[in-house]
């Protein structure tokens, strides 16, 4: 008979680290979607549609930063680029106090988006390579669900 392979230790510090700082970004993503529309109706009294706006360039942020994120990761490491979304995060979500005029919201809404896209980028890179392989399904199970969780508290905490 073969020998079996032992599992190797799948939660580290590093892994833990990843996930919660993962589980708040993600959960600042999904109380930011919920508030949204209604303060962009209550506060600059504009159109269903305009909310709409404000709510997708958040998304349109995300995704365009995919574009770059990749590659730039590629070039100046993993902790940089989480770095840089962190602070892009941070720095951007402290604009919403500042936020007087319906244009500057939209420009706070997609660059949070970018943020997050960088972040959530290099966060997910960085978690699937420090999984043990016999253990990646469980890892990145893991993972996804604390993400899944945001679904759930950033409404309620909306």
């Amino acid at each position: 008979m073969g020998k079996q392979e032992e599992p190797q230790k799948l939660v580290s510090k590093e892994y833990v680290l990843i996930t919660v700082l993962h589980f708040l970004i993600s959960l600042n993503f999904y109380t930011l979607m919920t508030v949204t529309p209604t303060y962009v109706l209550s506060e600059f009294n504009l159109s269903v549609g305009q909310a709409g706006l404000a709510t997708g360039l958040f998304v349109f942020g995300v995704l365009s930063s995919r574009f770059f994120s990749g590659a730039l990761m590629n070039r100046i490491g993993f902790k940089r680029m989480q770095v840089l979304g962190i602070l892009t995060i941070v720095i951007v979500s402290c604009g919403y106090f500042f936020v007087h005029l319906p244009v500057l919201l939209f420009l706070v809404r997609f660059f949070n988006g970018f943020g997050f896209g960088v972040v959530s980028t290099a966060n997910t890179t960085v978690i699937s390579s420090i999984i043990p392989r016999n253990r990646s399904g469980e890892g990145i199970g893991y993972f996804t669900m604390f993400q899944m969780l945001c679904m759930a508290f950033g409404p309620f905490a909306a």
